[in-house]
């Protein structure tokens, strides 16, 4: 069975809840809510890639360990999945004033810390100096990048916090509503250090941390107490009904697919495409199809690596030579999408439409490396100046026979690819090193984010390494610089995309980076696992509404 979100739609979430399980064992399609279960998910990745802390803020966490995050950490303020509304959260209400410099929040009364002390304006101030604490860098590289403009924040008494910035920040609060910037305690923190914290934390979200086995399984329950959930959840205003989440890292696809097929766990996220198809033809799974937000999946370039790589035009002529439908047909059995834009088009009009990657075309890419003074040689490889046309890409085993294809195209047209299948850490750190490097597959679904904003933290220059990881291509352009600075600071919609539409013309036209897919990151789970919600940049969940049927909790052996 299968059902579709685009990043993500409520109102398909809704019904899921209602009726996702439909033909589970003994018909529960008007199934009601109830208590009790576990949920068990099976990610595909490995631990030591996406998790080396549990501390949301400076932890250096990735994809994965972020939705386990979302699990025990409540944001400031919240944004509707659909619409991307800024709604309330622990803050109850805020005012901004007049030249967007300061906002002032008014905090609820009644959130709670697992040990029972009260969330307070304290530590909303704490976490967010925390986060642009340089000591943290590079591991908070975007979080603090996302707190760009920011000042000092001041507690005024225990539910009012002021926020400043030094400059006007468009998207402040759909940053506060990302879970990198989830209030921590104070006084836990300071008690029991960064590490202590990174290895047990403590939240006030709707689960609580029970045990990290490294290498093994993270495990969160039901918190008791949870009565301040996102408005736009069902459960909004109570405790979660599902009793236990536990989260494992599988990295191998067939894995993962034997694990859900064999009731070994109950849901698995990041659905190998060529297993899609006998979960959809299964009524005993449910497939999640989620439309991601943010940068499609691509190559990342070094543009000031010295060699080659460093030449535009032959990142021009790489652009023409690769053809994604075969990608995604060979691969990918055709069940993702190619993509043509520095973000996906599913952000609408924040795309450039006039910023579109060329088709594959590997004539054209043959003359542009002429036009380069790259002639072919004997053995095919073209060369200029005595120097082979050969680049060194890097890629995690989960890409690899991606980049496998991919170097297959680049040879018709001459260019040498020596591929180096490296470990997901490994290829992360590569591409987020000092040193130079050709060009990467690093990470694999792209960069994710609802807001345009993203391009500021990956093409403006003060992201390069050492300074920071985000701006991985090592993109230096004074222009592009300067046009992001006008869009993050305008408060003018009109501005921010006439911005932020130069930028992906100028960027497109450098090739700092390829985008070759869009990829879906769906979750097949059993039928009787109700009300995963993916929150608005569509690669992150929500847990709070997740129920597990009668039916499946009596038959599934976890439970």
């Amino acid at each position: 069975m299968r059902r579709s979100m685009k990043a993500v739609g409520i109102g398909v979430t809704l019904a899921l809840l209602a009726g996702c399980g439909g033909t589970e064992g003994g018909g529960e399609s008007d199934a009601e809510r109830v208590d009790g279960g576990e949920v068990s998910i099976a990610l595909p990745t490995t631990e030591s890639f996406d998790m080396n802390s549990l501390d949301p803020n400076v932890g250096g966490n990735r994809i994965y360990a972020h939705t386990i995050s979302m699990t025990m950490f409540d944001q400031l303020v919240s944004q509707e999945p659909e619409s991307g509304e800024i709604m309330p959260w622990i803050a109850e209400s805020w005012d901004v004033s007049d030249d967007g410099l300061e906002y002032t929040f008014q905090l609820r009364d009644d959130v709670t810390f697992w040990d029972g002390e009260p969330l307070t304006a304290e530590d909303v101030a704490f976490t967010f100096e925390r986060v642009v604490d340089p000591q943290y860098m590079p591991e908070s590289a975007f979080a603090a990048a996302s707190m760009s403009a920011f000042e000092s924040a001041e507690a005024v008494d225990d539910h009012t916090v002021v926020v400043r910035l030094e400059q006007p920040q468009a998207a402040f609060l759909a940053n506060v509503a990302r879970n990198f910037l989830s209030i921590v305690p104070k006084h836990y923190v300071e008690e029991v250090g960064d590490e202590g914290f990174a290895e047990e934390p403590m939240g006030s979200g709707p689960f609580t941390f029970v045990e990290w086995q490294r290498d093994g399984h993270l495990t969160v329950e039901r918190n008791p107490d949870y009565a301040w959930g996102p408005p736009f959840t069902e459960t909004a205003g109570s405790a979660p009904s599902v009793e236990r989440l536990t989260f494992t890292y599988v990295p191998e696809d067939s894995t993962r697919t034997a694990a859900l097929q064999s009731g070994q766990v109950n849901a698995i996220m990041g659905v190998p495409p060529l297993s899609q198809e006998s979960f959809e033809g299964n009524d005993q799974f449910e497939v999640v199809e989620i439309q991601k937000n943010g940068q499609p999946g691509g190559l990342t370039f070094d543009t000031s690596s010295p060699g080659p790589a460093g030449e535009v035009e032959v990142r021009q002529a790489i652009s023409l030579a690769i053809d994604r439908e075969a990608l995604n047909s060979a691969v990918y059995d055709s069940k993702h999408e190619p993509a043509y834009f520095l973000l996906e088009e599913r952000m609408g009009d924040w795309v450039n439409e006039e910023a579109r990657f060329p088709d594959f075309d590997p004539d054209a890419a043959a003359e542009v490396l002429d036009e380069a003074g790259w002639q072919e040689g004997p053995g095919g490889i073209r060369s200029k100046d005595g120097v082979e046309l050969s680049l060194d890409a890097t890629t995690s085993t989960q890409m690899q026979r991606t980049m496998t294809l991919i170097q297959s195209q680049l040879k018709d047209i001459g260019i040498e690819l020596n591929v180096d299948v490296v470990s997901p850490a490994e290829a992360s750190a590569v591409i987020q090193g000092e040193d130079n490097y050709d060009l990467a597959w690093g990470n694999p679904i792209g960069w994710t984010n609802g807001m345009p904003d993203l391009l500021y933290s990956l093409y403006h220059s003060r992201f390069i390494p050492p300074n920071g990881t985000s701006n991985e291509t090592r993109t230096s352009i004074p222009e592009v610089d300067s046009l992001l600075e006008s869009a993050v600071q305008s408060l003018d919609d009109e501005q921010r995309r006439e911005d932020f539409d130069q930028v992906q013309s100028i960027v497109g036209d450098y090739v700092s980076y390829l985008p070759l897919l869009s990829f879906n990151a769906n979750i097949a789970v059993a039928s009787g696992v109700h009300g995963i919600m993916p929150e608005r940049r569509g690669t992150y969940v929500y847990f709070h509404d997740v129920w597990v049927s009668e039916n499946l909790q009596q038959s599934w052996p976890g439970n």
